[in-house]
């Protein structure tokens, strides 16, 4: 029943988050485009605790919202970023190396707070939090990655600002 309900919970909550990402944005290819990196990090750890058969309890069953969170706050300030650059340079690649210049090093920065914040649960003596902890700390990594990696290649392939402006 817990299993059922987070993702009947976890559907909502994407449902809802990809249109106010639509709205932020005020594009729907952009808001669904966005939606791919905050995705990937919660399959990820989910298909890699099945596949290592670490069962669900009610303490792993948060690392789903914890971690859709924490891309999706990841994912806003990385494309917001890119949006703006890309409005004043108009090259693809040149707002992608501005935004990362900006943006980037908060990114990586409130990673690193993070995953060592979390990584204290790896001294509890229950299983379940240093479980927690571990995967937790490896999903912000992972949604890091997504947004490093993932997100500018389907900014660069997809183009969802319009053409390039010419130099």
């Amino acid at each position: 029943y817990i299993t059922e309900s987070q993702i009947q919970g976890f559907a909502a909550a994407f449902a809802a988050i990809a249109v106010m990402m639509c709205l932020l944005f005020r594009s729907v290819k952009l808001g669904l485009l966005s939606m791919v990196p905050n995705l990937a990090p919660v399959f990820l750890t989910l298909g890699g605790m099945g596949w290592t058969g670490v069962p669900l309890d009610y303490v792993r069953l948060l690392i789903a919202p914890v971690a859709i969170g924490m891309a999706v706050d990841y994912t806003i300030h990385h494309v917001t970023r890119f949006r703006h650059e890309f409005a004043r340079c108009g090259s693809y690649e040149e707002a992608l190396r501005d935004s990362f210049t900006d943006v980037g090093r908060s990114l990586i920065i409130t990673s690193v707070v993070l995953v060592a914040g979390f990584s204290v649960f790896t001294f509890s003596v229950m299983d379940s939090m240093v479980a927690f902890g571990l995967l937790l700390s490896t999903t912000i990594l992972m949604a890091l990655v997504a947004d490093f990696l993932l997100m500018p290649v389907l900014l660069l392939v997809f183009a969802p600002f319009g053409p390039e402006r010419p130099r």
